[in-house]
């Protein structure tokens, strides 16, 4: 019973925090095609049934991921991952550092998964779901095939295994997951061509990168990065599918 009344706490915060964050990036830019200095990627609005699709399916993975997240739980009662609770354990700066360490993991992860799953076999059977959404909205973040949705989700008890890690480091990774996800879908660029020109923005993913994807998905398989695209040679050059307006920033 303990459990359950976890797992259904967990499930609402999830749900009611995604929906609050995707929702409001959908509705500021629908039916916008310019908003000062942010540009819709494909001129074609989503269409209303890719919308109902891509919420159903959403809701789905939050079961999930609730689910991975009390099994989490579940380890740490049982003492079998390092999850730790005082930040002097280990000491502030290695609590700042671990967050680092388990972005740069967690980016490893989901690239070599990600590309798995578009192995012919893979991507009919698990990740064609996701790309129904050829032109994603911001509730296109979570649209997994349940699969996926476990396998995306696993990251975190596998962290939790093979770092120590402080709860608030795992949650500030997946509100920061939860928002680049939501982002990245959101059918519009959000940063200008300084940014992509600065050092950061040479490694990091943009709306652009990950909306290519979904346009032609044989490369930019990176989350939160750039790097393994390019050390593998899966890199699109995104200014390709850039607007010429958006080139003029």
């Amino acid at each position: 019973m303990r459990f359950l009344i976890d797992y259904t706490f967990l499930f609402l915060c999830l749900l009611f925090g995604y929906f609050l964050l995707a929702g409001f990036v959908y509705s500021l830019f629908r039916q916008r095609k310019k908003v000062d200095f942010i540009y819709k990627i494909q001129n074609e609005l989503p269409s209303p049934d890719s919308l109902k699709r891509e919420i159903k399916y959403s809701i789905f993975s939050i079961l999930i991921f609730s689910g991975i997240g009390i099994f989490t739980y579940f380890l740490y009662l049982k003492g079998y991952n390092q999850l730790y609770l005082k930040i002097e354990k280990f000491g502030i700066l290695y609590f700042i550092i671990s967050f680092f360490l388990t972005l740069f993991i967690h980016d490893f992860y989901f690239y070599w998964t990600h590309r798995l799953m578009h192995l012919p076999k893979f991507f009919t059977l698990i990740h064609k779901t996701h790309h129904l959404s050829h032109n994603p909205t911001a509730f296109a973040a979570l649209s997994f095939h349940p699969t996926e949705a476990l396998i995306q989700a696993a990251i975190i008890p596998i962290l939790s295994l093979v770092l120590p890690i402080h709860p608030f480091v795992l949650l500030v990774l997946i509100i920061y997951n939860l928002t680049i996800n939501i982002v990245g879908h959101a059918g519009y660029e959000f940063f200008p061509i300084k940014f992509k020109n600065s050092i950061l923005g040479k490694i990091s993913n943009t709306p652009v990168h990950h909306n290519r994807h979904h346009q032609f998905p044989k490369g930019n398989y990176g989350l939160y990065f750039s790097i393994w695209d390019k050390i593998m040679g899966t890199f699109y050059n995104e200014t390709k599918s850039i607007p010429s307006k958006l080139n003029e920033n």
